[in-house]
């Protein structure tokens, strides 16, 4: 894949005694190349892949397409009184993506060209109380226009195979987000800053990957509606030369209307309330800073994060039920887990500063998303070609999570 991306921002600021204006104009081009390859090859005993060296390695498909943004914007903070402030916003984008789709054969599909456009407003208002209180809460409205890929695996007549099996691109419709939040600050000194928020995002017409009809593919289609609610919690206090640190953020993710996933060989029947998969509901990050020397600043973070659903058993099930027969149920969430991170930085001058860093310092194993899928190894042995995959018991495939590392680097400042 080859990707190139350039922009450029133009803003301009006016401060009067009751407003702050801000206004500006940005522009985004991108390009992008990618190419899919496919070649036939056989498993050896120990799971190991061996290619064919008769058969070509050849273009499976393939896309190029470019992505053009234009946006405007507007905000004006008004002090309606010395306590009392109203932000009030608008940003209009214009997003124009094309695209070429290219065959096994190497040949090309006519370009197709997809205009979107959208205002969004916003709405603000801040409450200073005293002792260091302060109210606030708001609303605005996002955009997210279809990518190539989503374009180009959004039919469900010719569905295709994750990640890019692309076959054609009608049109699918921007996913458009409606986000509340209402919280509080607290700082009555310097070394003390507790904030909380409430908020609420619905996603209309969001992007999934759906299951096309009598098939084993899907295909890229507008959802009704998901949505992200929760609240966030921070809170900062320094001790002499330590700095603590507490955050912690509960989240729901949830489809809210009816509908049907492809997952591997599952489909599973969305209903209003489900959990997303990959989404943990409770995440807690503890840290603490401690100024050593003049200069030189050591810290270390805990990270907690809860089990999520694994993608193919948000409904509990872990195979299509069978006619006649009592469905499967089984809890294969991924399980939570914590790590703790070391961070160092020393201020050498006003321009180098050099870093080190570890992450996973007990290098715990963990997982951070699962997935249901038919097991092609049943018993440890390999599938073979009369054995069809559902006469075997699905699975929970992981994405395990990153072993310890270590970085050091210089940091360079003008």
């Amino acid at each position: 894949m080859w990707q190139q991306s350039i922009g450029v921002a133009l803003s301009a600021a006016k401060e009067t005694e009751h407003h702050l204006l801000n206004a500006g104009l940005t522009f985004d081009r991108s390009r992008l190349t990618y190419s899919q390859y496919e070649q036939l090859a056989t498993f050896t005993d120990d799971r190991g892949v061996v290619a064919d060296p008769n058969a070509p390695n050849q273009l499976f498909s393939g896309v190029s397409g470019t992505s053009r943004a234009v946006g405007l914007y507007l905000s004006d903070t008004w002090s309606l009184t010395p306590s009392t402030f109203l932000t009030a916003s608008a940003r209009w984008n214009h997003v124009t993506v094309s695209n070429t789709l290219r065959n096994s054969d190497g040949s090309e599909q006519p370009q197709e060209s997809f205009t979107y456009r959208r205002l969004n407003p916003a709405l603000g208002l801040t409450q200073k109380l005293g002792g260091g209180v302060s109210l606030f809460g708001g609303y605005a409205q996002n955009n997210r226009v279809p990518t190539v890929l989503e374009l180009g695996c959004a039919d469900p007549a010719q569905p295709c195979r994750l990640p890019a099996g692309l076959q054609a691109d009608p049109y699918l419709k921007q996913v458009v987000s409606h986000s509340y939040e209402a919280g509080a600050r607290w700082r009555p000194s310097k070394d003390t800053e507790v904030s909380g928020t409430f908020y609420r995002i619905d996603n209309h017409d969001d992007i999934l990957f759906l299951r096309a009809p009598n098939t084993q593919q899907g295909y890229f289609a507008n959802f009704d509606r998901t949505r992200n609610q929760g609240f966030d919690l921070s809170a900062r206090q320094r001790l002499g030369d330590f700095t603590l640190r507490l955050g912690y953020s509960y989240l729901q993710a949830t489809y809210q209307a009816n509908g049907q996933l492809a997952v591997g060989e599952r489909t599973i029947d969305v209903k209003p309330g489900m959990r997303r998969a990959g989404v943990p509901r409770h995440t807690i990050k503890l840290g603490v800073e401690w100024q050593a020397l003049a200069g030189l600043t050591l810290g270390a973070d805990l990270v907690g994060v809860s089990s999520s659903p694994a993608n193919g058993n948000e409904d509990g099930l872990r195979a299509n039920p069978q006619p006649g027969k009592a469905p499967k149920y089984a809890d294969w969430s991924t399980p939570g887990y914590a790590t703790v991170n070391l961070r160092a930085s020393y201020r050498v001058n006003k321009h180098f500063e050099i870093y080190a860093r570890v992450a996973n310092l007990f290098d715990r194993r963990y997982e951070t998303y699962g997935q249901i899928s038919n097991d092609l190894f049943p018993n440890g042995n390999l599938l073979r070609p009369h054995v069809t995959p559902e006469d075997n018991a699905s699975a929970l495939f992981v994405a395990p999570g990153a072993p310890r590392s270590a970085w050091v680097g210089v940091v360079y400042r003008m």
